[in-house]
């Protein structure tokens, strides 16, 4: 008997604790006798079948099953580890320290899904009685159906272990196990075959699917494509299905298809037709030309901001509450060439770049921000059509290699050179094509941009 059931009823019954543990020690006793009794009688039998020389197949089945009993092991793991908690415990560690115990105490695996089964309680006890009768003894079928039911997938895994960093702390052995142990999920939870084909398979298809677009990349990944041929042959089908020539970047053949589609319309109203299929460039709407365009700043009333008083609906020019005192973000130097550029070669224009001394105590519609996660000081200029950035702030592996030319508020042209960069303000959050500047007036300048 199991002293702790004992002593729960010795206690109801009111006797002491030294009375308890010598009402069990007396029962642990009886059961030794009881069990030196059975081998006696066992001796006895096995003495009695050579003498006799009849040893039938009943005889030995039953001696053989007594022989085993003293020998089976009572599987008992909540004396080892607590029960799991899904609102504290990670079941990923769990089932890990879980295993390395069945290891470590010399269970059989055709034993270990029972044996987890006692581990459990709440929502993973609910998910293991909802499996088959066959399936619950199987332990890699248990496991796999409580990672996913806490929504550990092979996607979930593969995030992991892309995204894992060191942590405080933490040796150069333990980030290695860590590593190893959400590769090793990823695989099994995709049922990739550990052979070095499935893992090329595998390795291969993931960096297939990053230069997709997402829309073909959620197709693919309904279909619960095994191989790689198959996501070849579903991607062909998709593009097909789809008329688009590039699998990355579905929007150049839909820009094509509209400009297709308005092209055989019928021209009963031809200048009305022929200014609809008027494209501009700098906004990429169609109606008007680019010399006509408000500099991407047509954004719909709805959605205008005004920097003073931090109300949609109005322009911060058309605030009712701007101080008379303010002036423009821009003072341009006068020494540079004026001549208008033609309209083919206008890229950018900028509203907000270099400042006289004394222009910093002028208030300005300045917030916070981050550049490639550098704090950095951001001014919105709704008359520029670009990013402008301090040059130092940038590294030299998220410079292009291009050049573009702006054309500032004065008329003046330059050509700066381009840099990809990951912005983070207030008001635009994402990656972005900038110029990089040498001493503009803020670190940043946001123009109107899309998104």
């Amino acid at each position: 008997m199991d002293y702790e059931k004992l002593l729960g009823v010795t206690t109801a019954l009111g006797l002491s604790r030294e009375e308890s543990l010598t009402l069990f020690e007396r029962a642990e006793q009886e059961a030794r006798e009881a069990r030196e009794a059975e081998k006696e009688i066992l001796l006895l039998k096995l003495r009695l079948a050579d003498a006799s020389g009849a040893r039938d197949e009943d005889t030995r089945s039953s001696v053989s099953v007594e022989r085993e009993l003293p020998r089976t092991k009572n599987i008992c793991p909540r004396k080892l580890m607590a029960p799991f908690d899904d609102k504290r415990d990670d079941l990923d560690a769990y089932l890990h320290r879980f295993e390395r115990i069945a290891v470590g105490q010399g269970w059989e695996k055709s034993e270990w899904a029972t044996a987890l089964s006692l581990c459990l309680v709440g929502e993973a006890l609910s998910v293991f009685g909802r499996m088959p009768a066959s399936e619950s003894l199987d332990y890699d079928k248990v496991k796999k159906a409580l990672l996913q039911r806490f929504r550990l997938t092979s996607e979930g895994f593969r995030e992991r272990f892309r995204k894992c960093k060191p942590e405080d702390g933490e040796t150069g052995k333990q980030f290695v196990s860590r590593l190893s142990n959400y590769f090793d999920r990823w695989m099994e939870m995709a049922d990739t075959p550990k052979t070095y084909e499935g893992v090329r398979d595998c390795m291969v298809r993931e960096q297939f699917l990053a230069c997709c677009h997402p829309k073909l990349c959620v197709f693919l990944k309904e279909r619960k494509l095994e191989s790689l041929e198959q996501v070849a042959d579903h991607s062909d089908q998709y593009m097909e299905a789809q008329g688009i020539g590039n699998l990355g970047d579905m929007n150049k053949d839909k820009v094509r298809g509209e400009e297709e589609e308005t092209s055989f319309e019928p021209q009963n109203n031809g200048h009305r037709m022929q200014k609809m299929q008027q494209r501009c460039f700098l906004c990429n709407r169609l109606g008007h030309r680019a010399r006509n365009c408000m500099l991407g700043g047509g954004v719909q009333q709805e959605r205008s901001y005004c920097q003073v008083c931090n109300v949609r609906g109005h322009k911060t020019e058309e605030c009712r509450w701007k101080p008379r005192d303010e002036v423009a973000a821009v003072i341009a130097h006068a020494e540079a060439d004026r001549d208008d550029p033609k309209e083919s070669e206008i890229t950018n224009i900028v509203g907000a770049a270099v400042a006289p001394a004394g222009l910093e105590n002028v208030t300005m519609p300045v917030v916070e921000g981050t550049v490639n996660q550098k704090p950095v000081s951001v001014l919105r200029d709704t008359g520029a059509s670009t990013v402008l950035v301090r040059k130092s702030l940038i590294n030299d592996r998220h410079f292009t290699g291009k050049t573009s030319r702006v054309v500032l508020a004065d008329g003046s042209k330059r050509c700066l050179p381009e840099a990809i960069i990951m912005l983070d303000t207030p008001y635009y959050t994402g990656r972005v094509t900038a110029l990089c500047v040498e001493e503009p007036l803020y670190d940043v300048v946001l123009g109107n941009v899309k998104g």
